[in-house]
């Protein structure tokens, strides 16, 4: 049986040995950055699929409490390991192919501008951005009350 964390890079800084300490219990945090609601509830029932869960925190900040938030780039790779024989034809896994056969460098996680310049970029643009458009999350709201339903069924614990 598993305790998991779930959430993006806020829940993430969360230690599991420091649950561990506390709790005396083994914790895992699958947190990532950037994750939005569909992620984390995707993460969640992928998890589900593995292994038995014990407890699960799921960490919801504001900005991603959002119905414009609806970015899921865990869905393909969660089809692709549902079938593996989809890993041939991922165009993603095609790229990174090329790029390692011809010795080239991923610089896709690289922010291409200065340390100055993303900063000022982060607060004068992505803040505005982020809630720029708001609407009532529904569905994602929806989603997390059936993961609370599910781990009340299954008696184990949750937290949200």
């Amino acid at each position: 049986m598993a305790n998991i964390i779930l959430g993006n890079s806020r829940t993430d800084t969360i230690d599991p040995l420091l649950i561990r300490r506390a709790a005396g219990q083994e914790c895992y945090n699958l947190s990532f950055g950037g994750a939005s609601l569909p992620e984390i509830a995707g993460a969640f029932w992928y998890g589900e699929k593995l292994t038995r869960l014990k407890e699960v925190c799921i960490g919801v900040n504001l900005n991603i409490y959002n119905a414009y938030y609806s970015r899921n780039l865990l869905a393909e790779p969660l089809r692709v390991m549902d079938n593996p024989l989809l890993y041939l034809t991922e165009r993603k896994v095609g790229e990174c192919l090329l790029l390692l056969l011809s010795g080239g460098k991923d610089t896709s996680s690289e922010p291409g501008m200065s340390r100055e310049e993303f900063w000022k970029y982060q607060l004068e643009v992505s803040g505005r951005r982020s809630f720029a458009q708001y609407a009532y999350p529904e569905k994602y709201y929806a989603q997390l009350e059936e993961i609370g339903r599910h781990c009340k069924s299954k008696k184990f614990g949750s937290c949200s």
